[in-house]
Order: structure tokens, then sequence, then C-alpha cells
């Protein structure tokens, strides 16, 4: 055949400058592979030189196509089930942390008695029940009866329960006090200038601050007294159960993490504790 050869199973024909197309005589399944620069092909398809190179170039990018191929399909194939794994990851995460409440605004009032009430004062000290309402709202009025027991009885038990009339005057939040008998603490806002702070919408309204200022509770609406027995009973005992104890070291925590009493024996005849877990005593053989 003109201008071609045949030499130890390889055929190389004459292509113009630059190109040379080169058939594997000994690899039927060999796929047709196009070296550039035109330099001779080794006999055999084998050994050194630019050509060998580039043929062995061009194996290992077809092989790394193939394997981009298959991990494409397989993450096809997983994507849906790796998006159900990261939104459930999310959902759990969100569900394991609790947000933390907002700490409440600092406020300064004074009450229709003449008293002073400085927020910072109770910080740390009481747990303190905001309750936004006014002479002319018809479930305040209802309502003042039981938010006057629920002061009363929570009085000794170190929360304060404050009454804030917006939007009313001296004269008619007056006659509402003795109209409904209210003991508790009473004063004004006719501005909202401190309802707007604590995110006022309308009467009744009650906020309850926890004795670190934060806002842990915030009822719109009616009905809000009759669940304050049980968020105040709640504040109440987890305040107590991290509180330490007067002897100087804090009270042993259960599982559940409640504190357990201080056993009879740890405790010192003339007052105070004793080490609630001494050193073992160490067993000597007899000589």
């Amino acid at each position: 055949m003109p201008g071609s050869q045949v030499d130890g199973g390889t055929t190389q024909e004459q292509k113009p400058p630059g190109v040379t197309t080169v058939w594997t005589g000994h690899q039927p399944h060999s796929v047709l592979q196009i070296v550039a620069g035109g330099a001779a092909i080794p006999r055999g398809g084998g050994g050194a030189g630019a050509g060998a190179k580039f043929c062995a170039t061009v194996d290992v990018a077809v092989a790394s196509t193939r394997m981009a191929a298959v991990s494409r399909r397989s993450m096809s194939y997983y994507s849906p089930m790796l998006r159900w794994l990261l939104v459930g990851a999310v959902l759990l995460g969100g569900a394991g942390v609790a947000p933390a409440a907002p700490a409440a605004p600092g406020f300064r009032v004074k009450t229709l008695d003449g008293q002073a009430i400085d927020s910072l004062e109770l910080i740390g000290k009481k747990v303190v029940v905001l309750r936004f309402q006014a002479s002319y709202c018809k479930p305040c009025a209802r309502e003042s009866a039981a938010l006057a027991r629920v002061a009363e009885r929570y009085r000794a038990r170190d929360v304060q329960v404050i009454a804030v009339h917006v939007q009313d005057t001296v004269t008619d939040t007056r006659r509402f006090v003795r109209a409904n008998k209210a003991t508790y603490a009473v004063t004004l806002d006719p501005k909202l200038s401190l309802g707007n702070r604590f995110g006022f919408k309308g009467t009744p309204y009650t906020v309850v601050i926890d004795k670190k200022g934060e806002m842990v509770v915030r009822l719109h609406g009616q009905s809000a007294v009759s669940r304050l027995p049980r968020i105040l009973d709640g504040l109440l005992a987890a305040a107590s159960r991290d509180a330490p104890l007067r002897s100087g070291f804090a009270a042993p925590v259960s599982r559940v993490g409640r504190p357990r009493a201080v056993p009879t024996w740890a405790r010192c005849p003339g007052g105070g504790s004793a080490d609630p877990f001494p050193p073992p005593v160490t067993m000597r053989p007899a000589a």
C-alpha cells in the first residue's frame, strides 16, 4: 500500500505534518488514539518517547473520565438520602439546644402608694411578674382578684407582682384598685414608655422575669393568671436547685439533676458539716 508500512503488528499511515494516527493491532479493543506532535511511535506500540507518554496520558484520562461518570451516578443516587440526613441533623440539633430567653429591659417605677421599685435591685433576689392592664379592660377586672391571691401566696417566696396600668389616669386607676380590692403593687405607664420596651400589644399582657433578669414567659390575653402558679413553682424549684448550701459546698447532685440532702452522719454536732466523702480506711494485717 503506497505511503504506509507494516512492522511488528503496528500500522502507521502517513498524515499531514503534525498529526499521526495509530491503531494497535495486538489490542483489538483499544480505542482510536490521535497523537500530536508527529513523533515516531516505537515498534510494538510501547517503549519510551513523546508518543508513548501521550498514549499513557490518554489512557489515564479515559479511566478518570469513566470513574467520574460512575461517581456522578453514585452521587445522583445518594443525593436525596444525603439531603434528608442533613435535614434530620439540623432538626435534631435545633431540638437539643434550647434558645436563651431574652434579657428584660431595666426599669424604675413608682407605685401609687409612693414605693420606688428598681429592677436592678431585684435581679438575683426575686422573680418579677409584670401585669400590663388598665381600668377600662374588662378581662383585667375579672382576673384582678386571682392576681391578688397569687401575689399574696408568693410574696414570702421572693415573688414581686407589679401591675402596670397603661394609657390610664391616676383617678381611674385608683378607682380600679378600690373596686377590685387589689393588694398588689400598681404603677402607671400613660405613654407606653415601659410597655413598648416589653413588647406590649394589648391588655391584658403578662411578663415573668426570673432571678437572672430574663423574660422567661410572655403571655398575651386572658387566662394568664391561672397559669402563673405552675410557672412560678417551676422557676422557684429551679432556683433552689441551683443555690448552694449554706455550709459552703454545693449539694451533691443525683443523676436526675436534683440535689440530695446531706446525710446525718455528715453533720457535725456543733453545726456545720463534715466531709461527705471521707477518705477510705486502710486495713493492715495483724503482725
